[in-house]
């Protein structure tokens, strides 16, 4: 079993656990229709997550196989320790233990961890009759933000009215399960070349940000403007699908082949830049009642220090 999954995994037949990855470069790749611990047939990737035992073999030489191709030549005999992360990696991610794991992992780093680990627990305290049937109908993926959302997600009517996750290209994330019934994950892989050569040239895409800046004498901490949930969603659709429409002609074109991947990669990510600035504009325009009040901040503190004997002018 053990040859068969290494041979599938350098085939790029199954998947690993994306633990090489960062976590930019990871939606790039799930935005290209990858998925981790899956077994890819044709265009389509099916977990093996709950195939036990038999999922922690094929997970452990998955990746495996990845950190060999992430690792240079001078650092294979890093290979025997990294495996013993990599198989507690498998190990705690099957069904059983990752109830556990997250419990761990909020423990020893509350401030990378708690918050998603209140989440899942607020979310089991709906039944599994009730919430596993309204996470399957919904066509979509749902972004939790928070517990009350963690919640609501388990509920039917009110989980459609979360905001959908949207990947790095502004799209919302299907929620593909096989025969749209069974607890096993599918990903449809993409055949777009847009998302096809961010993909293969390892694209590290980062997520719109939770907060906007504005240039004035405060601290950085008090220049930021907090984007709601509906906020950051525009700015996703809009800087994505914007970006997109940029770039389809450009690597579409006849002549992309003949670009060097340092010149690719510097293209996506002019594209990219541009168009998160579209996408702030739209969900928070000059005129925004959030951009008033952080102006009215600057004046108050710029009249203050003016006013302050022995200030700066």
């Amino acid at each position: 079993m053990g040859w068969v999954a290494y041979e599938a995994a350098k085939d790029g037949i199954l998947t690993g656990g994306g633990q090489f990855m960062s976590p930019d470069e990871r939606r790039t790749k799930v935005a290209a229709g990858w998925q981790p611990y899956s077994l890819k047939l044709f265009d389509q990737h099916y977990s093996y997550q709950r195939l036990e035992p038999v999922s922690k073999v094929l997970g452990l030489v998955a990746d495996m196989m990845e950190m060999y191709d992430k690792s240079a030549d001078d650092e294979k005999f890093k290979i025997l320790l990294a495996s013993t992360a990599m198989f507690g990696n498998a190990t705690i991610s099957t069904t059983y233990l990752s109830g556990l794991a997250s419990a761990f992992k909020a423990i020893t780093d509350p401030a990378r961890y708690a918050e998603s680990w209140y989440e899942g627990y607020a979310a089991s305290l709906i039944p599994k009759i009730i919430g596993q049937p309204t996470a399957m109908v919904d066509p979509f993926k749902r972004e939790i933000n928070g517990i009350v959302d963690a919640i609501q997600s388990q509920i039917p009517f009110l989980r459609e009215k979360l905001m959908p996750q949207r990947d790095v290209w502004g799209e919302k994330k299907p929620n593909e399960r096989l025969f749209g019934i069974l607890p096993i994950a599918t990903s449809k892989e993409s055949h777009d070349k847009v998302k096809t050569e961010a993909a293969r040239l390892e694209l590290a895409i980062a997520d719109v940000p939770k907060f906007v800046l504005e240039s004035g004498p405060l601290s950085q901490r008090e220049q930021r403007i907090e984007l709601t949930p509906e906020q950051r969603d525009v700015m996703k659709e809009i800087s994505g699908k914007f970006a997109m429409e940029i770039l389809s002609p450009i690597v579409n074109a006849s002549d992309w082949e003949r670009i060097p991947d340092f010149a690719k990669a510097e293209v996506y990510k002019r594209v990219i830049e541009a168009a998160r600035k579209k996408g702030r504009y739209d969900a928070l325009p000059p005129e925004a009642a959030e951009r008033q009040q952080m102006r009215e901040k600057i004046i108050d503190e710029v009249n203050r220090q003016s006013e302050t004997p022995g200030a700066k002018r």
